[in-house]
């Protein structure tokens, strides 16, 4: 393809896009991290772990607290614990979303580094390639990239691991030694925030070693100090978390973060309401499964879009060079873009196109790799495209934010009467804990999952009695208040069609959910007297 234009519009509509693409990714992060109400029903859950890791409370244990929603891993938790711990003055939501708002500047920081040598590298190359490798995410992840969930946590530990795995090439055993246990705290961190990238950061691993190889002037030597501080690294950390939180019970550790999916745990076959399959594969045919991974627009409810298209569109403006190299990051990136496909499928109804985060980090790192050779027109061919798919996706990429920005004034007056009665009145939730500054006696995260998980057994009799104190409570001295995002219990939901009416509600925040909104119910009471 022949992408010869005249000198005169080869650089301005580059500095255009980039400088759209730069304002999109960081009023994005910006606005969801200065935004006071939850984005998910149930994003805070993770708030609330770190009021009781505060507390000296060890979230796994039964007998105090019934948390299940870290059923994605261990180390999420614990890095927003570390990011409270070290910055106290933020805000419970700027904890839990800590991660979305470093993304973007993780982006800048691994741009620079990566073109810092190329050949003909511009500072309007670095900023469009920064912008461009967040957008990848913005585009295919939707809002979940924007939750204080451990999505983007993933993202910004799996971007350093890229970078780190693929940017360096020691020369002597102590620094492969270095390398590879950075590597293997970096894989490991990532691996225990979300099991589903356990295979791309295998992968990605594989490849660093595979690098060793190739550069290695005494074959194997290098490589091996990599490999065993690697993995050496990796076992260490894994085992210390393994005590210090599960004493080494690794059915526990098993039912938090697997048995969580399984049938026989009682949750995943159906959603709180009962509409959907919730955690099921794709029950269609397979064609009509492909198709739909290249279809352009998600819609606003489960934010299911077509992300392969996005990859369809970089890859037919990145000349690849047919050099070993290439075709090693080509092998990569289509086994990491084969596992994200598998999961996506397996996990239809309750995942979404942000399984793919990893195959794009992957997919712009390849971009990078190979964009000295790709001409001002060539890369604003690729950003031409890229707009046009924003434009196509605007209600679930662009909206939201234009949405949170406009109501955030109304959000901070919602969250601002909320805490106000924390003073003279009890407030119950059982899904949404922005509000809280400190623990108020919580014992449960997530009222529907809990009460399902309570129904079945499945977490044992300790998990029960801690469950039945929190409803025995509740039944028996119920709360001035009840705060909720709509996946309350159906015991708590019981109690309030009876007794609590509803007296203000958010502004539509929950837009991950579709647009719904936080609710306040006061008990009838209270009102009468």
């Amino acid at each position: 393809m022949n992408f010869n234009l005249p000198d005169r519009i080869k650089t301005t509509p580059l500095v255009l896009l980039t400088a759209i693409f730069l304002t999109i990714g960081f009023l994005a992060s910006g606005v969801a991290f200065f935004y006071p109400l939850e984005i998910e029903t149930r994003e805070s859950t993770v708030w609330l772990c770190v009021l009781a890791s505060q507390q000296g409370i060890n979230i796994y244990d039964h007998s105090r607290v019934a948390f299940v929603n870290m059923n994605h891993g261990p180390f999420d938790p614990l890095f927003k614990f570390a990011v409270a711990t070290m910055f106290p003055f933020l805000e419970s939501w700027q904890v839990t979303r800590f991660a979305v708002f470093l993304l973007p500047f993780v982006f800048l920081f691994v741009t620079f580094k990566l073109a810092g040598k190329s050949p003909g590298r511009t500072r309007l190359n670095v900023l469009f390639l920064a912008a461009t490798g967040y957008l990848f995410l913005l585009l295919s992840a939707k809002d979940v990239i924007l939750l204080g969930r451990s999505d983007a946590t993933v993202a910004v530990l799996f971007l350093l691991l890229a970078y780190a795995s693929t940017a360096f090439s020691p020369r002597t055993k102590l620094r492969a030694g270095t390398h590879g246990f950075i590597c293997g705290v970096l894989g490991t961190s990532v691996m225990l925030t979300n099991w589903r990238a356990v295979p791309p950061v295998i992968a990605v691993l594989l490849f660093a070693l595979w690098t060793y190889r190739q550069t290695d002037r005494a074959p194997g030597k290098l490589g091996r100090y990599y490999a065993l501080s690697c993995i050496g690294a990796s076992l260490v950390m894994s085992a210390l978390i393994l005590h210090y939180l599960f004493d080494f019970n690794l059915t526990l550790y098993y039912k938090h973060f697997f048995g969580f999916y399984s049938h026989g745990a009682g949750w995943v076959s159906s959603n709180s309401r009962g509409l959907v399959p919730f955690g099921d594969s794709y029950d269609h045919s397979m064609f009509s499964f492909l198709k739909s991974l290249f279809y352009p627009a998600a819609d606003t409810i489960t934010l299911k879009g077509g992300p392969l298209l996005l990859a369809l569109v970089a890859y037919l403006f990145i000349p690849r060079k047919a050099d070993s190299a290439n075709k090693a990051w080509s092998l990569l990136s289509l086994s990491v873009l084969a596992f994200c496909v598998m999961a996506y499928y397996l996990q239809f109804y309750g995942g979404g196109p942000h399984y793919f985060v990893p195959f794009f980090i992957l997919l712009w790192f390849f971009l990078c790799r190979n964009f000295s050779r790709m001409a001002p027109a060539r890369l604003t061919l690729l950003g031409v495209c890229m707009l046009a798919l924003v434009c196509v996706n605007y209600r679930t990429v662009l909206l939201p934010t234009l949405k949170r920005g406009i109501k955030i004034q109304r959000a901070y007056d919602f969250m601002t009467s909320v805490r106000s009665l924390q003073d003279s009145n009890t407030i119950l939730s059982e899904d949404t804990f922005l509000f809280r500054r400190s623990r108020h006696g919580e014992s449960i995260d997530m009222g529907d999952t809990v009460s399902a998980f309570r129904r079945t057994g499945y977490y044992g009799d300790e998990f029960n009695k801690t469950v039945d104190r929190h409803f025995e409570r509740t039944k028996s001295d119920p709360p001035d208040y009840v705060l909720t995002g709509f996946t309350e219990s159906p015991e708590l939901r019981s109690l309030i069609e009876e007794n609590y009416v509803l007296v203000a509600e958010g502004p539509h925040n929950l837009t991950a959910n579709g647009g719904t909104s936080s609710r306040l119910f006061k008990r009838k009471t209270l009102i009468a007297d």
